[in-house]
């Protein structure tokens, strides 16, 4: 589904970039100006993400906030997730 969207507004900015509304320099700017930064981020963190997966930095780092937390708000432990106790209970 949201790729058909995505679909649709591509083909309307083309459409908008055709017919004049606006003026292809003007798209071309916008897209460098605002566009090329936001999508370098968005390669970088997916980048970064990928990379510290496999690592088990999120592991460690939900691990840390845990122990702050002293256990998980919902009360499960690693060994009994919530969805095992509601299944059991319900």
């Amino acid at each position: 589904m949201l790729v058909g969207v995505w679909a649709v507004l591509g083909v309307a900015g083309v459409l908008v970039v055709l017919t004049g509304w606006l003026p292809a320099g003007d798209a071309r700017e916008v897209a460098l100006t605002r566009g090329a930064p936001v999508q370098g981020f968005l390669v970088a963190i997916t980048v970064l993400a990928e990379l510290a997966d496999p690592a088990g930095v999120f592991d460690a780092a939900a691990g840390a906030c845990a122990r702050l937390a002293r256990g998980p708000p919902c009360g499960c432990s690693r060994w009994s997730p919530c969805w095992v106790r509601r299944r059991r209970s319900g």
